[in-house]
């Protein structure tokens, strides 16, 4: 039985839904819905804010996430969303991994449910892995309860699912790694330097990483072609 891409998925895991497929976008408000996530407040980037105006308009509110580093950020966004009168609402977090890793420190510091629209394949909304709030005490790290992946957003593409030329700040892809003389070969994970042994940590965030990108990476070229 040959599985077709772009039919797309729903995977139950744990306490999480992983929503997956072309048009996913679509169904954000409704899961949101269905899993008790309302009323919510959108966590995104300038450059994306207006990209999905149904989930606006149904936002208890929407903040913009700063630029600079997640402690810094997510502190800035708490306190927007204090001033507003927001604080305890599920956050939605719809960008990169920095939007999704503002979110995921602050529903660990607030107690709250958070869920994620990646426009990236930094694998952030797949794991509990994140920097805390600047300021407040370390949390217990936090996952998206639902995550919803849409390759027209993930892949680069206009919303329409058609590409697009890139655009100033766009993730650039990282450099080759360097491989030592006589190193052993083989996958990512071998090819550092052995003059300087990366930690435990280094390993199982490429592991998850390399993870997403096998689950992710081949649908969202052939919808995007």
């Amino acid at each position: 039985m040959v599985w077709e891409a772009t039919r797309g998925f729903s995977w139950r895991d744990g306490e999480r839904l992983v929503r997956y497929g072309p048009g996913a976008r679509h169904e954000i408000v409704a899961l949101l819905s269905a899993l008790r996530l309302t009323p919510f407040v959108l966590l995104t980037a300038p450059r994306w804010q207006g990209a999905l105006p149904g989930l606006e308009e149904a936002a208890a509110g929407t903040a913009l996430v700063p630029p600079g580093q997640v402690p810094a950020a997510a502190a800035a966004v708490r306190e927007e969303l204090t001033q507003a009168g927001t604080v305890g609402l599920t956050l939605v977090a719809l960008g990169g991994g920095r939007v999704i890793d503002v979110a995921k420190a602050l529903a660990a510091v607030g107690g709250v449910s958070c869920a994620a629209v990646p426009t990236t394949l930094s694998g952030a909304e797949m794991t509990p892995f994140h920097r805390g709030l600047a300021g407040a005490p370390p949390a217990r790290g936090v996952r998206p309860a639902l995550v919803v992946s849409d390759p027209a957003l993930a892949a680069g593409g206009d919303h329409d699912g058609r590409r697009r030329a890139p655009r100033a700040g766009d993730a650039r892809p990282a450099p080759r790694p360097r491989r030592v003389a006589g190193a052993p070969r083989g996958g990512l994970l071998n090819a550092g330097s052995r003059e300087k042994p990366q930690s435990p940590s280094w390993y199982l965030n490429e592991t998850f990483t390399l993870a997403r990108y096998a689950l992710t990476l081949p649908f969202s070229i052939c919808r995007s072609i």
